[in-house]
């Protein structure tokens, strides 16, 4: 009765004091569900314009939503370490609906960024009570500060980092920032040699935005000190900087810096204008035709019924031949020829999903003769379910990589996903929330380090969701038409 109370009395009291309905609405409770169909209806009432006071009780409430999902989010781990089987007790509608408020509350301080820029950006640096992506968010908001006089202050702010976190933030801050955070150059390059990856592409990605000649030398010195993605990330960075097209290979760019290099490293020449080259086509072995490069490796394979569909459907008025091969025939194909070409130094492992999950593995495995030969066997014997849940099948990967609940900054266990699936994603019948599936991933991939590829199979894919998933998390999509 006194939530109907307030929401009756919302259109008025909103208009003197936002934040103080905010503290009311997100104040802690045990029914989850009825309060958070109140707290949807407050978030739709949000003013034109805001104060202070308000930016800092959305945020608030967003941290207040991050404790209630705490408990159900151990409780959806559970249930998709146990396959799905329990279906009764399924406790992603609470989960989503606070996922969903979390979504709204993230839109609204994005609306209104233009105008607060500057206390989300303070409460970036100095909320270390809030959730790791909010305030990455809140720091993306410094790019409504270029041109201005507060920023100057800001940067010098930020350059002053030194917790892994705050640095995080600082980082993203400068990126988002570019030229104007030039003296937080110092920062970026030091932070280049941190033991941490995730924090090392965080200072190539702000190197590459901030465009500070000081930058190029430390950004080539880097290129052999990493491998894999950070190592391609590296060379982008210094294609967009110089607008030069070398790929791997440091020796390139050090003779072209000292031939060459002169106007660009005095500053006469502007840097930042290039374009990343396009990748040179992988040379090692391919699931796809897209580079297995990586060294952790999780392959995400659709076992759901519309799977043992023709892999070449018949036009109109023709029957099916006999024997015709299947998209199932055609994905387990592949996928066991990818699996033979795995180097022994590499780790993998397979999730297998339709209405059902599984998984060969608990972990990944070394691509030894042994694994990968029982890899084969797993994946040409395992049958087909109704149901197409894609979005527990990330989840579980992501698992398997180490993310399961909470929100923070942690190394992942894997480095490449390929999600292969021939149709919509589908729950007890009903079509999943796509825009749903994307808002988690980019949760669960929040600093970038899992690269996801998609690959398409036959004719009712959704592939606008399939490139939004791939091109969001730095992957590739592929339509395996045939």
């Amino acid at each position: 009765m006194r939530l109907l109370l307030l929401l009756l009395l919302t259109p008025t009291l909103l208009a003197g004091d936002y934040a103080e309905e905010l503290g009311r609405f997100f104040r802690p409770t045990r029914q989850t569900v009825a309060s958070n169909k109140f707290r949807a209806r407050c978030l739709k009432s949000v003013p034109e314009t805001l104060d202070g006071r308000d930016v800092e009780a959305l945020c608030a409430a967003y941290l207040q939503l991050e404790k209630e999902m705490a408990p159900f989010e151990d409780k959806h781990r559970s249930f998709i370490l146990r396959g799905l089987r329990d279906k009764s007790r399924e406790p992603r509608p609470e989960l989503d609906g606070l996922r969903e408020l979390q979504a709204t509350l993230r839109s609204i301080l994005e609306q209104h960024a233009p105008l607060h820029a500057r206390a989300m950006v303070e409460t970036a640096f100095d909320g270390k009570r809030y959730p790791l992506r909010l305030r990455l968010g809140l720091a993306e908001a410094g790019r409504y500060l270029v041109g201005s006089d507060e920023l100057a202050q800001l940067v010098k702010s930020a350059a002053r980092a030194r917790d892994d976190e705050d640095v995080l933030v600082a980082l993203t801050f400068g990126r988002s920032v570019g030229v104007s955070a030039a003296p937080m150059t110092e920062l970026a390059v030091e932070t280049l040699a941190h033991e941490n990856p995730i924090l090392r592409g965080a200072a190539i990605g702000a190197l590459e935005t901030i465009a500070d000649p000081a930058s190029l030398l430390p950004l080539v010195a880097h290129i052999d000190l990493e491998v894999g993605d950070l190592r391609k990330r590296v060379v982008a960075a210094l294609q967009v900087l110089t607008g030069q097209t070398f790929h791997g290979s440091s020796r390139a760019w050090q003779i072209w810096l000292a031939e060459e290099g002169a106007p660009f490293l005095s500053g006469d020449r502007t840097l930042g204008f290039g374009e990343p080259s396009q990748a040179e086509q992988p040379a090692g072995a391919t699931y796809y035709g897209l580079p297995m490069d990586g060294n952790r490796l999780l392959f995400v394979l659709d076992v759901s019924q519309s799977m043992s569909k023709p892999l070449v459907e018949p036009k109109q008025g023709e029957e099916v031949e006999p024997g015709a091969e299947t998209r199932m025939d055609r994905a387990r194909a592949e996928l066991v020829r990818a699996l033979s070409r795995l180097a022994p130094h590499q780790h993998f492992d397979i999730v297998a999903f339709g209405g059902d999950l599984d998984r060969f593995a608990e972990k990944l495995v070394p691509a030894s003769a042994k694994n990968v030969a029982a890899a084969q066997a797993w994946v040409s014997e395992h049958e087909l379910s109704l149901g197409t849940r894609l979005h527990d099948a990330i989840e579980l990967a992501f698992d398997q990589a180490g993310r399961s609940t909470g929100d923070g900054l942690y190394l992942p266990d894997v480095d490449t996903l390929y999600v292969l699936t021939d149709g919509q994603p589908i729950v007890n019948g009903k079509s999943d929330d796509q825009k749903a599936i994307e808002e988690s991933t980019a949760r669960l991939n929040l600093t970038d380090q899992v690269v996801i590829h998609t690959i398409g199979m036959g004719s009712e894919i959704p592939a606008g969701f399939l490139k939004r998933l791939a091109s969001g998390n730095r992957g590739q999509f592929v339509h395996a038409r045939r």
